[in-house]
This record gives structure tokens, sequence and C-alpha cells, in this order.
């Protein structure tokens, strides 16, 4: 099955994921007057939304920002010629994310429900 839950919850799930990268990416280029965030990230999150649903994609987008922010810090740890303006691809830390939640939904959906309030 390709949408998880409802049609209602996919629906959900792409508004945020997709809606949350475009409005980033938006203001970015606004306010820099260059671009922060390719448009791959925000069409990558429409599949991510319909297979994760609303709340699941803001835990996708939690644990990515998570993870590219600590590989971000141990990049300029370990290597000292890389700027800060250096970019980073950030579809590989929502793919690792999706697959993060997707473990941790169906290994411990008790955990989600309760404290998340969303199954799957």
């Amino acid at each position: 099955m390709l949408i998880y839950g409802s049609v209602r919850d996919s629906v959900g799930g792409v508004l945020v994921g997709a809606g949350v990268f475009l409005i980033v990416k938006s203001l970015y280029k606004i306010i820099r007057k260059k671009e922060g965030l390719g448009e791959g990230d925000v069409f990558f999150m429409v599949p991510v939304g319909i297979f994760s649903g609303f709340f699941g994609t803001i835990m996708v987008m939690i644990f990515s920002s998570f993870l590219g922010a600590v590989f971000f810090i141990v990049r300029r740890i370990f290597s000292k010629d890389i700027g800060i303006s250096q970019p980073i691809p950030f579809i590989p830390f929502i793919f690792i994310s999706c697959f993060i939640v997707y473990l941790l939904a169906t290994r411990y959906s008790y955990i989600f429900g309760e404290f998340f309030l969303f199954q799957f």
C-alpha cells in the first residue's frame, strides 16, 4: 500500500513536508539572495509525506535536521579547510531519517502511540 493510513493523513504529510521545505527554500532565497535548499529536497518530501503521514513526516524532518547538523559539526571539526558556505546534500539525511522513523514506528509503535499520539 502506497498511502499510509488515510488519504487525509498522507495529504497532510505532503503539505507539511514539501510545504515547510518550500517555505524555507523561498525565505532563504529572499533573505540571502542565493540557493540554500535545492528543489530536489522539496520534491523528495512528497513521497515521504505520502508514506509517513503527517506526524511521521514531522519526525523525519526533525531527525534529518539533527543528522545533518551532527554531520556538519563532525565535518567541520575534522577538516578545517572546508568553509561554512560549502553545500551539503540533504537528501541522504532525509532518507536515513525515513528509515529510522519507519523502524522505530514498526518496532516500537506503542511508544509512538503514547508519546507522539500517532500510530503506524
